[in-house]
């Protein structure tokens, strides 16, 4: 993919997964899960792990939303792992910060 178009794919990506964030404090939580899958779908054709990253923890936000703690934390361990594996420390420090808030 060439540079530009591939900024334009990850501008675009970063832009849903803001719009889906919003839409789960909203309670739309459906709409962000649509929205979540496709870009992660997306990240992954497109071998955009940055924003495959920023769209799993905004699913982990969607799972807290709708009670599913366990879930969350399981994701959140998950997550830190492979982010830290990969160098994106600050995503690995957004998923310990956001388990730490965890309460079974």
């Amino acid at each position: 993919m060439e540079a530009s178009k591939r900024q334009n794919l990850t501008v675009r990506l970063d832009f849903e997964i803001v719009n889906a964030q919003a839409s789960i404090t909203d309670g739309k939580l459906a709409a962000a899960r649509k929205s979540l899958e496709s870009v992660l779908a997306q990240d992954n054709r497109a071998g955009l792990a940055g924003q495959q990253f920023e769209a799993r923890l905004a699913l982990v936000e969607l799972e807290l939303k709708a009670g599913n703690i366990r879930a969350s934390r399981a994701q959140l361990n998950q997550l830190k792992t492979e982010a830290t594996d990969k160098g994106f420390l600050l995503i690995a420090q957004k998923a310990i910060a956001q388990a730490s808030t965890l309460r079974f």
